[in-house]
């Protein structure tokens, strides 16, 4: 959780994409240099299992 994942450019500034909860990557929908638009999903993240589980 609050790991970097991505870096994201709009109009020459780059913002981070971190990771809002504990887990691992698990799919790619964007390629690198890519275009998107607000929305597009661009990570699958699987939850990391629970202590315990």
């Amino acid at each position: 959780m609050g790991d970097t994942l991505a870096s994201v450019e709009a109009v020459k500034l780059e913002a981070p994409l971190l990771a809002p909860v504990p887990g691992v990557v698990s799919a790619l929908s964007a390629e690198d240099f890519s275009d998107v638009a607000g929305g597009d999903v661009l990570l699958t993240i699987d939850a990391a299992p629970q202590e315990g589980q």
